[in-house]
């Protein structure tokens, strides 16, 4: 993963796809987790940041 970390450093494209193909990934999981609940208190999601 580091080595296409840094890749994507270098060519654009890499990184604006890299970014599409995560895109659907961290939306599942940012609806499953604030579905989740805690001492009857809903979780909450922040948006991602962006390495790249």
């Amino acid at each position: 993963m580091e080595e296409i970390r840094n890749a994507a450093l270098y060519n654009q494209t890499l990184s604006e796809k890299m970014k599409i193909a995560i895109k659907d990934t961290q939306e599942i999981l940012q609806n499953r987790t604030t579905r989740l609940k805690l001492h009857n208190q809903k979780f909450k999601c922040i948006d991602p940041a962006y390495l790249m």
